[in-house]
C-alpha cells in the first residue's frame, strides 16, 4: 500500500485537489477497555489503570462498549483453560 501524501492547507491547495486519489486519515479517539470472564462467569471490566468490580464504578464513557460486550459475549465460545480449540 502506498503511503498517503502530505496534507496541504486548503488555502494553498491547487484546483485539482479533489481529482485522482483522495486519502482520508481517521484518528480514532477513545478509551482503552478490557474485559475478562472470571471463573464464576462474571464479566469484569477494566482499563489501563483499574479493574472495576462494581458496574456502577465504570465511567459513563464505557457504557455503550460494556452493553455491547454483555449482549454479545458467548461464554460457551471460550476455550477451557489449558485446552486449545481447533
Amino acid at each position: 500500500m502506498k503511503r498517503y501524501p502530505p496534507i496541504p492547507a486548503v488555502a494553498d491547495a491547487s484546483d485539482d485537489l479533489l481529482t485522482g486519489h483522495l486519502w482520508l486519515l481517521e484518528l480514532i479517539d477513545g478509551w482503552h477497555l478490557r474485559f475478562r470472564m472470571a471463573d464464576s462467569g462474571l464479566i469484569r471490566f477494566g482499563d489501563r489503570g483499574a479493574v472495576y468490580d462494581d458496574p456502577d464504578e465504570l465511567p459513563d464513557a464505557y457504557g455503550h462498549a460494556v452493553q455491547h460486550v454483555r449482549e454479545r459475549f458467548d461464554p460457551g465460545g471460550a476455550p477451557e483453560r489449558g485446552r486449545r480449540r481447533n
